[in-house]
């Protein structure tokens, strides 16, 4: 029996998802969710009966607030804690996963009685669960080397230029560069950019991901716009192909959080590109990869991350 509980201080949107191992597929497959806790509820226990093997916990939190100081999550399997909420890191995340196995004695060590835990079929498989990005000096932007279910650029990306300043501005994989005007938390900026997989799994070739960017809109929001674009193949030899994917206007002023979806192409090293600019006319008819110029409050971020390749083949008549 597992058991799942968690407290929080703060009110949030927290659901459980339970997944196990698929040896054939080599990959984790929903064994069960919770999405009915109580919006005001402060504490929280789930049990589920599941029976040995592999198995992936994910925690989600739609508000993105997290569980607030003092607040902890945990699951418990015959009153061994298999898993838990790292203290120091309980603020302002959207999604966490964990992954855990046991045997029939409840052992962590089940190499040897779940065929899950395959060394050869582990060793083919990276296990899904999200990545923080971290600056190649090659590059010259945030990279996710190996293939993750999310990739984050977190703090590398936040302000523009020297406003605020943003740290190794600008951060574009081309001559592309950033607007100097303005005040910080004022004027426009990209703060984050996230690429996650929708099926939560580690991305690879043909999936759905969702770009999100953290952005600071001025004002209203009302004159901001936010452009997407992906491309392949990227490296220091290998200049991005810039494709666009389409467009989004700030609903509001400050914080907001952009999103765009697209299907990851063939390749190993991928790279989204956000553009985030002021505009009196409206969105941008052209869909050229780079707006810059000081006119245009504009911050233009990169962020290379690395998919599988999907190796899978149609089956022989």
């Amino acid at each position: 029996m597992l058991n799942l509980n968690y407290t929080r201080d703060v009110a949030g949107a927290i659901s459980w998802k339970l997944n196990s191992f698929d040896i054939l597929s080599e990959t984790f497959v929903e064994y069960k969710a919770f999405n009915d806790i109580p919006q005001d509820q402060t504490t929280y226990k789930r049990r589920v009966c599941v029976p040995p093997g592999t198995y992936e916990v994910v925690i989600s939190n739609s508000v993105g607030t997290g569980l607030g100081v003092g607040g902890r999550y945990a699951g418990f399997l015959r009153g061994r804690e298999k898993f838990a909420s790292d203290p120091s890191d309980v603020n302002n995340w959207t999604k966490r996963r964990h992954i855990f196995c046991f045997d029939e004695n409840n052992n962590d060590e089940c190499a040897s009685t779940s065929p899950s835990l395959s060394p050869s079929k582990i060793a083919e498989l990276p296990l899904p669960g999200p990545q923080d990005a971290v600056y190649d000096t090659d590059l010259k932007v945030p990279r996710c080397s190996t293939a993750s279910s999310s990739c984050s650029s977190g703090q590398l990306l936040k302000g523009r230029a020297t406003v605020g300043p943003e740290s190794n501005y600008p951060n574009t994989l081309d001559t592309c560069i950033d607007s100097t005007m303005g005040n910080y938390n004022i004027s426009e900026s990209i703060e984050a950019i996230t690429v996650s997989s929708d099926t939560q799994d580690t991305m690879k070739e043909g999936d759905t991901v969702t770009i999100t960017a953290k952005v600071f809109c001025w004002y209203t929001g009302t004159k901001d716009y936010a452009d997407f674009y992906s491309a392949t193949d990227v490296g220091v030899d290998s200049p991005p192909q810039w494709k666009y994917i389409g467009s989004v206007q700030c609903p509001a002023g400050k914080t907001q959080y952009l999103s765009q979806k697209y299907t990851l192409p063939k390749g190993s090293v991928h790279a989204v590109r956000v553009n985030l600019y002021y505009s009196t006319t409206g969105k941008r008819t052209s869909t050229t990869s780079c707006v810059q110029g000081d006119e245009f409050y504009s911050d233009v971020d990169d962020m290379v991350f690395t998919v599988v390749e999907n190796t899978l083949q149609e089956p022989l008549i």
